[in-house]
């Protein structure tokens, strides 16, 4: 599996470019996360076996914008995001709610920026029988 450059193979043999990730990851809300494999089914890559494709191209992203990034505070980061200028990155998290570990420090500020819930509050156990 490739997943450098641009292109990226994904196991089902299908090309997905980066843009194609990034074209599927600027559609999601301010306020809102997904996950890399919601993103990876939304370009037509196999949810569970190709997320670290959608991983790779979100790494390029902010690779790619760091330039810029550096360059303005979180609100105009997420302005600039709004308008289309920049791939909102930090509104990709793990499927199990966790932001990734290549880059916390700049995720969680972005995402209690734009005042999303990063609180879950824990699964309750269902009530035991004969009590």
């Amino acid at each position: 599996m490739f997943l450098g450059g641009f292109e990226a193979m994904a196991t089902a043999k299908k090309k997905v470019s980066d843009d194609q990730i990034w074209k599927e990851v600027r559609r999601i809300p301010k306020g809102c996360v997904t996950s890399y494999g919601w993103i990876a089914s939304r370009v037509g890559l196999d949810p569970e076996k190709d997320a670290l494709i959608v991983g790779g191209a979100m790494n390029r992203a902010r690779d790619k914008d760091q330039a810029k990034a550096e360059k303005i505070m979180h609100r105009a980061l997420i302005e600039a995001a709004a308008r289309g200028e920049l791939i909102p990155y930090w509104r990709v998290i793990k499927n199990n709610g966790k932001v990734s570990a290549g880059a916390p420090d700049e995720q969680l500020p972005l995402l209690e920026e734009e005042r999303w819930n990063l609180k879950r509050e824990p699964k309750k156990s269902p009530a035991k029988k004969g009590k």
